[in-house]
């Protein structure tokens, strides 16, 4: 009693994603209707299906079935010959079952991804970028990377030049910016570059790099310098209006003294900043007083980063008496998650983007974005991984205001 296969053909060849079927052949070597079940073992278990899955066939008949096997494109499933079988289970004679095997070459394919990070820096003489290589394809590949300047500007230099990437890892690059040439003063200007990683089995993969160039003259110079002539001018006003008039007559002077009023350090402003959840770090300066203070200027620095929480969100408060004007934004993806991002006021979404098309992505606002007291600045996730680890870098000014 029991069963006999066999399989044809025995050798098999598949690209993933496509599907390659084999037949197999049951007999029914017992003396009675028997119930014979088929099923495939080995690693291919996983993407391989048996119709009819059982057969019932007479003492000393034959029946068929088909042995469709469907490699998914992915870089879990290798490159190479992987073994499997096709077990046939008698129902009246479990001891009689069989197992025919056989083989099937899996296709190998490269699936190369790049990505540069961040896509658009900053600097006067030089400028650094990391260049992320993921290979989701099924086997090994050799990859070199090199940098093209098309406008022959700057001066760039990849390190490693090489790299060889395992299937469905990520392998990094550094990416260093030198301008050829550099300028004293002068609105910041658009250096464009690319970079190519290329393989033997893979077209070439391209991504786009921008540097703006800065002046080399610190940007607080100019500020520091009116500064001091503001205060040579105030020094000059406090000798003619005070110091002089104080020489000719002492009396004067004792008079000016016991009615003139003491000047502080300026420091009694609070130096906190806005509220928020765990998973914030602030940094955020007190409203400044006089010229570009009191709501009539740029206001005092504000810089926030937010990163998520266990429950996929974290807020800030912007506090009483402060209006926030938000004019940077920097999303951060370091991990790949995918999923949505949401920034908020309030209950309200002002940026949706994907997780999946970005590691790092900026937005710089010619016109702020504005936040009364009160308001909060909400930073949501959902991804699809139990961990969610992507978070983002605010900048913008504090003023007075409510």
């Amino acid at each position: 009693m029991g069963a006999a296969a066999s399989l044809n053909p025995s050798a098999l060849s598949v690209v993933p994603g496509a599907v390659t079927q084999t037949t197999v052949r049951v007999r029914n070597t017992g003396t009675v209707v028997d119930e014979l079940t088929l099923h495939v073992v080995g690693p291919a278990v996983g993407w391989a299906t048996v119709e009819p899955a059982s057969l019932s066939l007479f003492p000393g008949a034959d029946g068929t079935a088909v042995v469709s096997f469907a490699p998914p494109r992915s870089a879990e499933v290798g490159a190479g010959v992987v073994a499997f079988a096709v077990r046939v289970q008698s129902k009246e004679d479990p001891q009689g079952s069989v197992a025919e095997e056989g083989t099937i070459e899996v296709g190998a394919y490269a699936d190369l991804l790049a990505d540069l990070v961040p896509r658009t820096s900053r600097g006067a003489r030089g400028a650094a970028y990391e260049l992320a290589v993921d290979n989701r394809g099924n086997t090994r590949v050799n990859a070199t990377i090199r940098a093209v300047d098309p406008d022959d500007q700057l001066e760039l230099e990849v390190d490693p030049p090489a790299l060889v990437a395992e299937p469905n890892t990520a392998n990094f690059a550094h990416v260093k910016v030198k301008p050829r040439k550099t300028f004293r003063k002068g609105p910041p200007q658009t250096r464009m570059f690319q970079v190519f990683v290329e393989a033997d089995s893979h077209p070439p993969v391209m991504v786009q790099g921008t540097m703006l160039q800065e002046q080399t003259m610190p940007p607080w110079l100019k500020r520091a310098a009116l500064a001091g002539a503001l205060a040579l001018m105030a020094l000059a006003l406090l000798w003619f209006g005070v110091g002089k008039p104080a020489v000719r007559s002492a009396a004067k002077e004792a008079a000016i003294e016991a009615v003139s009023p003491t000047i502080g350090d300026g420091s009694g402003g609070d130096a906190g900043g806005p509220s928020g959840n765990g998973g914030a770090d602030v940094a955020v300066a007190d409203a400044v007083s006089g010229p570009g203070g009191g709501g009539g200027g740029p206001g005092s620095p504000f810089d926030a980063r937010l990163f998520l929480t266990d429950d996929g969100s974290v807020s800030l408060e912007v506090p009483a008496g402060r209006v926030l004007q938000l004019t940077d934004i920097v999303l951060q993806n370091p991990a790949g998650e995918s999923g949505r991002l949401q920034i908020r006021r309030g209950n309200t979404p002002l940026l949706v983007v994907e997780l999946a098309n970005f590691r790092d992505l900026d937005y710089h606002f010619v016109s702020p974005v504005v936040f009364t007291a009160g308001q909060q600045l909400t930073l949501n996730a959902e991804c699809s991984s139990p961990t969610c680890t992507p978070g983002a870098y605010f900048t913008g000014f504090l003023v007075a205001g409510g």
